[in-house]
């Protein structure tokens, strides 16, 4: 079986002295921005950049837990993965994760550092490797020509 993984998650767990301090910097800029926010909305005139402000701390404090914490669907895996049955990956945390089916792959498409899947009913989906570290790049794309050579897929070279 020709199959590729590479994984691009932290390989270590964060400390537990960065968490403690992150999570209670979060929690300062919660209690900050709660704290400006209370305060501005029992004036007669609030302002708006104070209110902006104390919004943004708290969600900025939230965030910084959440991460810390490292919460599943704030840090979901981040990985690509080439086999003789699909091509999966997700680049990015908040990006959805791709799954293509061999089968479903009706030509493919090679520029610069592109590759255009063709897929059944006029569908493409583009996975950009100008994201990825070169040497990633080098080891997926003759690994997707040989898959793709082997199962009898068209694929066309096009410049920039």
């Amino acid at each position: 079986m020709n199959e590729l993984y590479i994984d691009y998650n932290p390989q270590k767990p964060i400390p537990q002295v960065k968490k403690r301090l992150f999570t209670g910097l979060g929690l300062a800029l919660i209690g900050l921005g709660t704290y400006l926010l209370v305060r501005e909305i029992g004036k007669d005139k609030e302002s708006l950049s104070i209110i902006i402000s104390a919004v943004g701390n708290t969600l900025l404090g939230i965030v910084l837990i959440l991460q810390m914490l490292q919460i599943k669907f704030l840090n979901p895996p981040r990985f690509i993965h080439v086999n003789d049955e699909v091509i999966e990956y997700r680049f990015w945390s908040f990006h959805r994760q791709v799954t293509i089916s061999w089968s479903s792959i009706q030509r493919i498409v090679k520029k610069e550092l592109t590759v255009v899947f063709e897929l059944e009913h006029g569908r493409e989906v583009k996975f950009k490797m100008k994201y990825l570290p070169i040497p990633d790049v080098r080891r997926i794309a003759p690994h997707i020509n040989t898959i793709a050579q082997k199962k009898g897929i068209e694929i066309v070279e096009q410049g920039g």
